[in-house]
């Protein structure tokens, strides 16, 4: 049923809820990053953390997810090139470990 250009069938709703999952999902991990990055992480009370989790769980919870079979790729054999010389990798380009 379309009324004055808004859909409200199943279709257009379930995209709408899949935005907002995308949306929120997404501002949740700004979120997260900001925590690692300014280390308020370590500030943040237990009650907050155990929140957050609890919200992430029943967020994944409502996507729809079911284990599909994956084909077995068949890549060709590697080329070499005799003459290509990797060129050292640039100091500000190394990500140091962390774990």
């Amino acid at each position: 049923m379309t009324m004055q250009g808004n859909d409200f069938s199943a279709q257009n709703f379930n995209q709408r809820l899949l935005q907002e999952f995308y949306d929120s999902y997404d501002e949740e991990l700004e979120m997260e990053l900001d925590d690692l990055r300014f280390g308020s992480d370590e500030k943040m009370e237990e009650g907050e953390k155990a929140w957050r989790k609890q919200y992430f769980r029943e967020l994944l919870r409502q996507v729809p997810y079911e284990d599909s079979e994956l084909k077995p790729i068949d890549l060709p054999p590697r080329e070499r090139n005799e003459d290509y010389r990797r060129s050292p990798v640039p100091d500000d380009m190394i990500v140091p470990e962390v774990y």
